[in-house]
């Protein structure tokens, strides 16, 4: 019986083709309305904030999803850092790029197309830090052959040496 059996589940199996169904094409239609067509898109929203990105050698600014500027009247490249004043105003470093002596110098960037010069003017100005209240910054900048800290007070905008 047990033979008869294995014999009939063989024969069931051979009996099956091992090749695959045909694939089976449909298509869907879509009803399109011919007056829909012709009514031209509502405009698309605009993104809000503002967006800095760096091209080339240029700082450029998006805003609402428009080009503002590509702050070529400061005269030298700009480069923002990550940190922004509660006002909005990002913080960044204005460099002529020729390594001499008051070549860099710390700005606030914004509102708008606004770039402001503030602290030392120095072979470089790096790391910029901003305090939480955003009411200082403290910078490391470079008088050749040493680096020193300042903290520059946003309301007078006068730097003071921290280290000597």
């Amino acid at each position: 019986m047990r033979l008869v059996i294995a014999l009939s589940l063989v024969v069931a199996c051979k009996s099956k083709s091992s090749e695959p169904p045909a694939p089976t094409v449909t298509t869907n239609t879509i009803a399109v309305d011919s007056a829909a067509s012709t009514t031209p898109a509502a405009p698309a929203p605009k993104l809000p904030g503002a967006l800095y990105f760096k091209r080339g050698e240029a700082l450029e600014k998006l805003e609402g999803g428009a080009f503002v500027t590509d702050f070529a009247d400061v005269g030298a490249p700009l480069f923002p850092s990550q940190f922004t004043l509660p006002d909005g105003r990002v913080v960044g470093i204005a460099s002529k790029g020729d390594g001499e002596a008051g070549s860099e110098q710390l700005v606030l960037i914004g509102p708008g197309t606004k770039v402001e010069r503030i602290g030392p003017a120095h072979t470089q100005v790096r790391n910029p830090a901003v305090d939480p209240g955003g009411t200082w910054i403290v910078i490391e900048s470079k008088v050749e052959p040493h680096s020193e800290l300042y903290r520059i007070d946003l309301a007078s905008q006068k730097p003071l040496q921290l280290t000597n």
